[in-house]
């Protein structure tokens, strides 16, 4: 089965403010692949999709109708309403049954392909995926700082504080997806960085969205060691509260592995 650590509500909202959205270079990657076999832009669906702010949402101007689906109600009720051509599914990713077969023209997962039971994902993709249709899986891991000091109080804080708490899907994603081999031929491998202009905050909150630090919190609901992370930040970059911050630029590299599904 595949894991699940994303349903509170608290999270989700938590996950809508705080997760990075992904590029239009990380999107433009993907464009040009599926445009490169010929194939059409009538439907995406967005795998796992969140609160849909962060990988649904670019695929409406591409697209003639965009689904997202996410198996949690409480992330799904932050996801946003009243654009046309965009709508919202309940579901496991395993199970993509309101589908027709052969009928999507690309088939998304944003940081979370790690978290399936792969292979029904990916023979439920198989399934969907009209000829000539695109899978496209993409992942992030904990976020670099540019600067040396700045990025060992970082290490130290992940180091200290969650190393305990990985489970094999977090190594995985951490890893690039280096081990993953798409069920396709015809496939892709990419890497592009994400630069997030945030404040010491924003960079905590972040952290505060992880599976990872969510099931240390399990263990030690009263950690204060995200307040310690963001004092000796603040002390690095400048700004005596979280008001007078200054502006930090945190770098995520981004996995992204794609697959074509043959025209015959």
């Amino acid at each position: 089965m595949s894991r699940r650590f994303f349903e509170g509500a608290k999270h989700a909202v938590i996950y809508a403010a705080a997760r990075p959205r992904y590029s239009e270079k990380m999107f433009d990657h993907i464009f040009k692949f599926c445009q490169a076999g010929g194939g059409k832009f009538k439907l995406a669906v967005d795998v796992a999709c969140g609160t849909g702010h962060q990988s649904t949402l670019p695929l409406v101007d591409r697209f003639e109708r965009v689904i997202g689906v996410d198996v949690s109600e409480e992330q799904l009720k932050q996801a946003p309403i009243n654009i046309a051509n965009l709508e919202f599914k309940q579901s496991t990713a395993e199970d993509l049954s309101f589908l027709d077969s052969n009928s999507v023209d690309l088939v998304t997962a944003a940081t979370s392909f790690h978290w399936f039971n792969i292979p029904e994902f990916l023979k439920e993709v198989e399934r969907v995926l009209s000829p000539g249709g695109c899978l496209a899986v993409y992942s992030y891991g904990w976020p670099s700082l540019p600067e040396t000091a700045a990025q060992e109080i970082l290490e130290k804080f992940i180091s200290t504080y969650l190393m305990d708490f990985h489970h094999a899907g977090n190594l995985m994603a951490m890893g690039g997806y280096k081990d993953v081999r798409l069920p396709f031929e015809d496939s892709q491998r990419d890497t592009v960085t994400l630069e997030m202009d945030w404040t010491v905050d924003q960079l905590c909150d972040f952290m505060q969205s992880t599976s990872v630090w969510q099931k240390r919190l399990n263990v030690f609901p009263d950690c204060d060691s995200l307040n310690t992370l963001a004092a000796n930040l603040r002390r690095f970059y400048g700004g005596s509260s979280a008001e007078q911050q200054s502006r930090l630029t945190a770098l995520f590299s981004l996995a992204i592995l794609m697959g074509r599904k043959p025209l015959g």
